[in-house]
């Protein structure tokens, strides 16, 4: 079930998605590393406008090979790295809006 088909006593005025386009381990420089590129869109919930859209992507190197430990840090710093760059884009995004023209 997705999150917004639940039933919901409060309004609900804009909806934030995100889709998962690459997530694959890859032969870095450097030795392996997962690499991953998200998609994040905001809309207004009613009509569907979209407020903003952007892709975002990092990549991790995998410190010690084989070990499944190494790998989970590295999605890890993955996810946090492409959750920091929308942050700063969407925040951005949000004070172009919200200035007023020139």
């Amino acid at each position: 079930m997705c999150i917004r088909d639940r039933p919901t006593i409060s309004r609900t005025d804009l909806v934030l998605s995100g889709r998962i386009l690459c997530f694959e381990e890859i032969a870095g420089p450097d030795g392996p590393a997962v690499k991953m590129d998200l998609e994040f869109n905001l809309q207004y919930a009613r009509g569907g406008e979209r407020l903003w859209l952007d892709e975002v992507s990092a990549t991790s190197p995998i410190t010690v090979p084989q070990s499944p430990e190494a790998v989970v840090a590295a999605v890890e710093n993955c996810v946090r790295a492409c959750l920091d760059q929308a942050v700063r884009s969407l925040a951005q995004s949000c004070s172009e809006i919200g200035s007023p023209a020139k």
